[in-house]
């Protein structure tokens, strides 16, 4: 079924974004998307995490409209229509606010335990290979495998036919859709599906960002678990740093989905005791976002280009003139510089989940001699910073990123 009545079912940027703009100037917008989105039932319970320790619950329910009825009950697939009461302004406010959201409950157990099947039956073929860490060394790249973490893509006809219902949710526009509606700043254009099987055994991954503005264009990473029965002493749960607020640990329970900013969201998987099914979509723009100054609550002050910005940081950087704490934090809060200031920040944590993530081997030492090097040259060009990044935010403050 179509995402929406009258739009087509991978519409163009140019189609979503003037389409949202129209609708928001005229204070229509979520009218539109409630009545749009009549042609599904809606999920039993989301919780948008708008407060990173405790999520805000809301629920709906709406009865099939006729694009579902006349589907035939045989049809293998998603109820992707779902997304459409799923994905609302709640939501998207704690993406936008925190950097990350969390949704129970989003395709139903029937369906969750079906794509749990899929990945078992691509897990017993050669699709499934294992994860590894990518290292750039003397201007060579090397593979550094993680331990017990195997994954795979949807690229062969083969691979699809075992997982039909997860290459449909490759193929489906409706979450790209909603969030490009509802956020149109992200001007989303393309996505990309990876099946991931934990199988146990303390797999885990080490912290990191998932993309980088001069690497690709990923905007939105999005999570499903698949995981009957979990308990929180089987582990694998995915921790989230929305530096310089404190961490966050969210359990990866069945039929959840996590979305989060891919490239500003710090994040790792903590070790699973137990096998862990998960897959992940990352949803794409169509060109790099700029470099911003400051929090979340405004542009580049006096909207500078980029190279205006830089000299800006380079000169406070090299300064003799001590710098308040307010002002050090503004600084710290930059595009260019708060993930190195992550970095620095949870150095001693992070070389944990290197160790924690890898197999013992002269390539886990290069990849630490590596990480050392780098925190040793953050901690040379902050060097001004580290007082106020020790000493953390000024009192009252709610300093925040621009995730997006």
């Amino acid at each position: 079924m179509l995402p929406f009545a009258g739009l087509a079912a991978n519409p163009s940027p140019c189609t979503l974004l003037g389409l949202a703009r129209t609708l928001a100037t005229t204070g229509r917008l979520w009218a539109c998307l409630q009545s749009a989105a009549n042609a599904g039932p809606a999920a039993s319970s989301t919780t948008a995490s708008s407060n990173p320790a405790a999520g805000r619950a809301f629920s709906s329910s709406a009865a099939p409209g006729p694009a579902q009825a006349d589907r035939p009950a045989a049809a293998a697939a998603v109820p992707v229509e779902r997304l459409q009461r799923i994905i609302t302004p709640q939501l998207c406010d704690s993406l936008r606010h925190n950097g990350f959201a969390v949704v129970d409950n989003v395709f139903g157990l029937e369906t969750a335990a079906a794509l749990r099947e899929e990945l078992a039956a691509v897990r017993g073929t050669a699709a499934m290979h294992k994860n590894c860490t990518h290292l750039v060394h003397s201007g060579a790249t090397g593979l550094l495998e993680k331990e017990h973490i195997w994954e795979a893509e949807l690229m062969l006809p083969d691979t699809q036919a075992l997982a039909p219902r997860c290459a449909q949710l490759q193929n489906d526009a409706t979450l790209r859709v909603m969030l490009s509606l509802l956020m149109p700043e992200l001007s989303l254009q393309s996505q990309a599906i990876k099946l991931q099987w934990n199988a146990g055994q303390g797999g885990c991954f080490p912290m990191h960002f998932d993309s980088d503005m001069s690497v690709d264009t990923r905007r939105v990473t999005a999570i499903w678990y698949l995981n009957p029965d979990w308990k929180p002493e089987d582990g694998g749960q995915l921790r989230v740093y929305p530096f310089p607020q404190e961490a966050v640990d969210i359990a990866p329970l069945n039929d959840r989905m996590v979305l989060f900013s891919s490239m500003h969201l710090l994040h790792r998987v903590l070790p699973s005791a137990v096998e862990r099914y998960c897959f992940t979509i990352w949803l794409s723009a169509g060109a790099p976002r700029r470099l911003r100054m400051g929090a979340s609550s405004g542009g580049s002050p006096g909207g500078g280009s980029v190279e205006k910005e830089r000299e800006q940081l380079r000169r406070a950087l090299s300064s003799e003139e001590p710098l308040g704490l307010a002002d050090a934090w503004r600084l710290l809060m930059h595009d260019e510089i708060r993930k190195h200031a992550a970095k620095w920040h949870y150095r001693e944590e992070w070389e944990r989940s290197i160790r924690e993530s890898h197999p013992e081997g002269p390539q886990l030492q290069q990849a630490l001699h590596t990480f050392h090097q780098e925190v040793a040259v953050i901690e040379r060009a902050l060097a001004p910073l580290l007082p106020a990044l020790a000493a953390g935010p000024p009192p009252g403050s709610d300093l925040r990123p621009a995730y997006f």
